[in-house]
This record gives C-alpha cells, sequence and structure tokens, in this order.
C-alpha cells in the first residue's frame, strides 16, 4: 500500500506538465530535526540531482542563522521551495511533519513530487532535455 501511495503522487498533476518543459530546481525535502543522518541523506541527493542535470536546493544549506524557532526555519524553507520546479522527497519523508508541509503545499501548487524510492522518474523530467 506504501508503494501504490507514492505512484498516485508521481502521476497526480503531472498532466499539466508537458516533458518538454526544462525543470532545472528540485528542492529537497525530508527529515531532518532529530535525524542523525540528515546531513549525509541531504548531501548525498544534491550529488545525485547534480549528476542527473538539476540545480538542486538543499535546505540544510539555506541560511538559518537569524532562525531560533521551528517555524522560522519552515518561513525561509518554503520561500525557497517556492523558487523550484519541484519537489524530491527523500526516504523518511513520512516522519517530518515539514516535509509533510512542503509536499502538501506542492500537491495544491501543482508542482511535481519526485521521491528517492522512484529515482528513474526524474529522467521523464530531465532538465538537459529539449
Amino acid at each position: 500500500m506504501h508503494s501504490l501511495l507514492h505512484i498516485k503522487y508521481l502521476f497526480v498533476y503531472l498532466s499539466d506538465i508537458t516533458i518538454k518543459k526544462k525543470m532545472k530546481r528540485i528542492y529537497i525535502s525530508g527529515a531532518i530535526t532529530g535525524s542523525t543522518q540528515a546531513s549525509a541523506q541531504f548531501e548525498s541527493a544534491e550529488m545525485f540531482l547534480k549528476s542527473k542535470g538539476f540545480d538542486p536546493i538543499n535546505p540544510m544549506k539555506l541560511d538559518h542563522s537569524k532562525s531560533e524557532k521551528w517555524e522560522d526555519y519552515m518561513r525561509i524553507d518554503i520561500k525557497s521551495l517556492m523558487d523550484a520546479d519541484g519537489i524530491y522527497m527523500l526516504r523518511g519523508h513520512e516522519r517530518s511533519q515539514g516535509a509533510q508541509i512542503e509536499k502538501h503545499l506542492c500537491l495544491s501548487l501543482k508542482m511535481p513530487i519526485f521521491f528517492e524510492e522512484y529515482p528513474w522518474y526524474l529522467d521523464t523530467f530531465n532538465s538537459k532535455r529539449n
């Protein structure tokens, strides 16, 4: 059932997007708070997306120096998400309140949602396509 839910998200609203559209910026979303592996996981995703020709937005590298609360972090992250063409959900995103907010925002705005579990799907929207 878990896989079927992801497949549903993969294809929701994608009929509004043509394959010819160049997708460049992909926001990386996943569990950060309380995760000891978040830095490595986000860095790995960033490198993977770069290798596919995308310009990833890694929220762990955003300037949160003036942020003290979770809500402040989310405001900064959501601003960056709005500059993206789509979102890349990392494994374990289901455990993150922030990642769920980001995913549902993308669904509402008809932005493509990609999952780490299905890396092949990124090739359909590769930014190197003409």
